[in-house]
């Protein structure tokens, strides 16, 4: 993909966390339970987008500081550490959570105990779909 492509998508999703963080504010605030979570979450979104768009905004104006980000992106050694990265820690997230999932249900934690195997049932689900995306893709 081009990088330029690239950039505008990122900044089409960094607007899109501050739309988010003002969507969840305006809810919190509306429907007044738990407004101190959905605040939390809306400010670190709204904080996290900003903070996003300054940086590419920062990186756009200095041409050597983004040819050295383009560089990096596009550089196959550092495309192939983030794959080795991800692959680890997928192959330590899941059996250590499964490992955590049997001790939360001897210590009588069960609650805790179902929603770590969701997330990690979530992420097993997720790494099935992505790999049959990519199966008929490639």
């Amino acid at each position: 993909m081009e990088v330029q492509k690239k950039w505008k998508i990122r900044l089409w999703a960094a607007g899109g966390y501050i739309l988010l963080g003002v969507v969840f504010c305006l809810v919190g605030g509306i429907t007044g339970n738990n407004t101190e979570i959905l605040d939390s979450f809306g400010s670190g979104f709204i904080v996290y987008g900003v903070a996003r768009i300054a940086q590419y905004l920062r990186l756009s104006r200095n041409p050597e500081q983004m040819e050295a980000v383009e560089i990096a992106e596009r550089d196959e050694r550092n495309q192939m550490l983030w794959d080795k990265a991800r692959s680890y820690a997928f192959s330590i997230y899941a059996p250590a959570t499964g490992v955590a999932v049997l001790v939360l249900y001897l210590l009588h934690k069960e609650t805790a105990g179902m929603i770590l195997a969701g997330s990690l049932c979530g992420l097993v689900l997720l790494y099935v779909i992505v790999y049959i995306v990519l199966k008929r893709k490639y």
